[in-house]
């Protein structure tokens, strides 16, 4: 699914945040309750619309996706803010 975002690179920051809520809004019910999942769902969204993520994930990417995920699980200000953002769209 994610290989079909188109890069939004040079776009707006209200477009890409439309996009990014829009996509995540449809996958977020095949990722259940698993919260690393759901970050890691969100840095996969955002890093793909800037541009930095391509069609395949390289063994490097995977490592920065897993660090990203990892950092934003431990840090409970950060996990709070990315898991209320996906409550309130499975509303």
């Amino acid at each position: 699914m994610l290989a079909n975002i188109p890069n939004k690179k040079n776009a707006k920051r209200s477009e890409k945040h439309q996009l990014f809520m829009g996509v995540l809004k449809n996958i977020l019910p095949y990722l259940g309750s698993d919260e690393g999942k759901i970050v890691l769902a969100q840095v996969m969204i955002t890093l793909k619309l800037e541009g930095i993520l391509g069609k395949e994930l390289t063994d490097r990417q995977k490592k920065m996706l897993n660090v990203l995920k990892e950092s934003i699980l431990e840090h409970p200000t950060k996990k709070t803010e990315a898991l209320t953002i996906a409550r309130k769209l499975l509303k």
